[in-house]
């Protein structure tokens, strides 16, 4: 491998790392704001956009897997809205 393509290799992989770093921190969502749709739907509106349906027996939610901390606000937010 030539020392060129070395570096270049080198630099796309720091580019990644720190775009994905950046990716990473940018993308929480913010606390309370689930808001009302209609009846039985609510929206977590933002990046990522998250959809919760509330119905008697249970309660669905439409996460696209954005990690562990949207994870546990999204949690947190179903709490607030579902009985069941």
């Amino acid at each position: 491998m030539r020392l060129s393509s070395i570096l270049s290799l080198t630099a796309l992989i720091g580019t990644v790392t720190v775009a994905q770093a950046q990716f990473d921190q940018s993308v929480i969502l913010p606390e309370n704001s689930a808001k009302r749709v209609s009846d039985h739907v609510y929206a977590i509106m933002g990046f990522p956009n998250i959809a919760i349906v509330v119905g008697t027996r249970a309660t669905l939610v439409v996460d696209t897997g954005m990690g562990a901390r949207n994870g546990q606000i999204i949690a947190r937010e179903v709490d607030k809205l579902s009985k069941n």
